[in-house]
């Protein structure tokens, strides 16, 4: 095209319409009518007219094809060369350097000429989005050279699309799981999508307050330690080996608290049967080697809380229970035993909590002793009695475990027995603010109906919170529901909803 022609074709482009048109088709490819009119949001009388003078122009050609048994007309870009004369380009770098042509052996083992420039405009006319097109035949550029075979040929060039795929793979999961980049990602949204508008007003006028009004995640979550030692950090999607060894089982429990941070809502988090899961690792350590890794443990979760806001609750056994004995050991993925095999190991990485509880006072992690025997709460010493929880599990209405996070959130082995008091998470809670409740319901009878409508709605909210949770927007980029061979870090329906009440 010389510099006359050039000019000609550009004077077509007197609509702002048409270059976004234009910019349009470039980048996603082939489009139809109705797909301009949509994105654009013109007349189908203005986008028909605007392509077919495209059309006209040189800018853009079409097709008819059938798709869901209707015919439809594709405009795709046409691509064009600028020839100028040397005057014209004098002061101007060319754009375009290295070689555009190659001899490639054919199927019948003839030499043909390979035109990548031809190729360019033949994947272009095929509808394909430029800046794919582009970025393929540049890294395909550097790999191609004189005698390529055809088969050689299409196998780079399958690789490098494969290359561009993985890579706008990867682009999509990190959009979505970047929240500011999401703002439909917010219970807040997802109630009014699913016309729940009224709930999330009483929300905001103070009727009740749900915490999670912000994302739309668990509020804090129940590890299962022994899962990472039995497979190591693969069960949540990270992909290590199984610890070996006292320093590198410390290592995986701060990064599996990391880790699941993301997929939470609050700050909250915890490990049950911690000194258990960990005894089989220090049978052969020093007492102080014990002190230095609890130590190690203590200030990794201090860390945590001071520079991510991570409240870390550890819950510790005073003696191995009985529910519990038969419990297979971990070390390095492989089984050593029993927990009841290394009750004293598990005693002594007690007292080393102890020891370090005495010297220090850490805001977090919150510790929690449970004990099932009377006589067990004398071996606590006085001394850090106001640095920790206890939990009196020795009532007769107390099951086989119970175990903590933070103040508030209690999980009980009654519900599928003492493994599944593990992996699990409180998922929502909803507070009412009964004193409005009064306010709104003027008399007792008023009450009592406002506090019905109250509690039909935050049924409403933790069904609608499961919903989400199961779907394919938490499910595809969680840590939580990952699932390594047999096992689940986490299980959703053995989890917790909370409500609770303020103004008594």
């Amino acid at each position: 095209m010389n510099l006359g022609e050039l000019v000609k074709k550009l004077k077509s482009l007197d609509r702002v319409e048409k270059l976004m048109i234009l910019e349009l088709i470039a980048r996603e490819g082939a489009k139809s009518i109705t797909d301009v009119k949509k994105r654009l949001k013109l007349s189908f009388s203005t986008t028909y007219k605007y392509l077919n003078e495209l059309e006209k122009a040189g800018f853009l050609t079409s097709k008819e094809v059938m798709e869901g048994g209707r015919k439809k007309r594709l405009f795709s870009l046409v691509p064009f060369k600028i020839e100028l004369s040397q005057e014209s380009l004098r002061g101007i770098e060319s754009l375009e350097k290295g070689k555009k042509k190659y001899w490639l052996v054919d199927w019948e083992s003839k030499l043909v000429e390979l035109d990548l420039e031809e190729l360019e405009n033949i994947l272009l006319r095929s509808g394909a989005p430029g800046w794919i097109v582009r970025n393929v035949l540049r890294k395909l550029k550097k790999e191609v050279y004189d005698g390529i075979t055809s088969l050689e040929l299409r196998r780079l060039f399958m690789n490098i699309l494969k290359e561009e795929e993985e890579g706008l793979k990867r682009v999509i999961e990190c959009m979505e799981s970047v929240d500011f980049l999401s703002r439909r990602r917010n219970f807040l949204t997802l109630l009014e999508e699913k016309g729940l508008g009224d709930i999330a007003k009483h929300h905001l006028d103070g009727d009740y307050h749900i915490r999670n009004i912000g994302k739309p995640y668990p509020l804090g979550f129940q590890h299962d330690f022994s899962l990472i030692l039995k497979h190591g950090l693969r069960i949540i999607g990270i992909e290590t080996r199984p610890a070996k060894y006292w320093t590198s089982a410390i290592s995986h429990l701060v990064d599996a608290a990391q880790a699941v941070q993301k997929d939470l809502a609050d700050f909250k988090q915890s490990f049950d049967y911690l000194n258990l899961f960990l005894a089989p690792f220090v049978r052969d350590l020093t007492h102080e080697e014990i002190r230095q890794g609890v130590e190690r443990i203590m200030y990794s979760f201090y860390k945590l809380f001071t520079i991510n806001g991570i409240q870390t609750t550890l819950n510790l056994e005073l003696s191995v229970p009985k529910h519990m004995k038969s419990y297979p050991a971990w070390v390095g993925g492989k089984e050593v035993g029993t927990l009841s095999d290394f009750e004293a190991e598990a005693h002594e990485i007690l007292e080393a909590f102890f020891e370090v509880l005495e010297r220090e006072k850490l805001q977090y992690p919150k510790l929690i002793l449970k004990f099932r025997n009377l006589k067990e709460i004398d071996e606590i010493p006085s001394k850090i009695l106001d640095k920790v929880y206890v939990a009196n599990l020795t009532p007769r209405w107390q099951r086989d475990n119970a175990n903590y996070l933070r103040d508030w959130c209690r999980f009980d082995s009654a519900w599928k027995g003492p493994k599944r008091s593990l992996r699990t998470a409180e998922i929502q809670m909803i507070t009412l603010n009964l004193p409005r409740l009064y306010y709104l319901g003027r008399d007792e009878k008023g009450v009592l109906e406002a506090l019905r409508e109250k509690l039909e709605e935050v049924e409403k909210c933790f069904s609608l919170s499961m919903v989400y949770l199961q779907s394919e927007l938490f499910g595809k980029r969680t840590f939580l529901l990952r699932k390594y061979k047999e096992d689940k870090y986490c299980h959703l329906d053995d989890s917790i909803f909370l409500v609770g009440i303020v103004g008594m």
